[in-house]
């Protein structure tokens, strides 16, 4: 072996790395971040299953409409049967509004009358309990007015 020319050098020892950062576990920050990621999606998943429950009727409803329309029936026949998937819808929904469901006719009327057009309200509501109404309705109009009451409607 050949000495060094310096005798100094030859003390000198090769350098020590440190040994690496290990990833686990990780910082404060990251359990933190964690727990607000855990917190925000049970709060939206229990915003979202609300949501659902809230709106449900309505989406049944719809679907109700739409096998009603694929049905060839007289109009009188039809806005009856339409009145009674209204009454079906508010039986349904998350509210209490069995006072419209069971009341009078005359509780019903007042109820559409504030939700639909005048004489679609009368058609819907008087229009089974009597032989010819004198109220001429579109069939179509009428259906897309309990269309939109479903869709838009408040309790």
């Amino acid at each position: 072996m050949t000495q060094p020319a310096n005798p100094l050098l030859a003390d000198l020892k090769d350098i020590h790395y440190p040994e690496a950062i290990s990833g686990w576990p990780p910082a404060i920050g990251w359990w933190l971040l964690l727990l607000i990621f855990i917190v925000f999606c049970i709060l939206a998943s229990l915003g979202i299953r609300a949501y659902i429950k809230r709106n449900r009727y309505r989406w049944e409803a719809s679907k109700a409409l739409k096998a009603l329309q694929a049905d060839e029936v007289p109009t009188t026949e039809y806005s009856s049967k339409l009145a009674l998937l209204i009454k079906q819808t508010l039986q349904n929904a998350p509210k209490d509004t069995s006072a419209l469901v069971s009341g009078s006719t005359c509780d019903f009327y007042t109820f559409l009358a504030k939700n639909l057009p005048e004489d679609h309200a009368k058609l819907l509501s008087m229009g089974r309990y009597q032989a010819s109404t004198d109220v001429d309705v579109d069939p179509k109009q009428l259906t897309q007015s309990v269309q939109q009451w479903i869709k838009k409607h408040t309790i």
